[in-house]
């Protein structure tokens, strides 16, 4: 959490006061729910600075050398009997 605080502060449109503050909301199937609370002095930069803080904030993790995993799917066919497979190919656009 200290991290992505780090990386929030980092972001000069970001206002220090009121400050950014950040939440461990829950445990998800496969997560940690974690939200960032930032304030901004102009709603336009809205979109813009919600991009630069989720780029900061994964390169951030990154150098902590912090991975984000993301969940796996197994598939089980049942190959009691011969499978069928069949390939088909779309038409090109010219």
């Amino acid at each position: 959490m200290q991290l992505i605080e780090d990386a929030c502060h980092e972001n000069e449109k970001v206002l220090t006061d009121p400050p950014p503050f950040i939440t461990f909301d829950e445990f998800g199937d496969n997560s940690l729910s974690i939200t960032l609370r930032c304030y901004l002095d102009h709603t336009d930069y809205r979109v813009q600075v919600t991009s630069e803080l989720h780029l900061a904030i994964y390169h951030t993790l990154n150098e902590a050398e912090i991975v984000i995993s993301y969940p796996q799917r197994d598939i089980h066919l049942d190959t009691t009997s011969p499978l069928d497979i069949r390939l088909h190919q779309t038409p090109s656009s010219v």
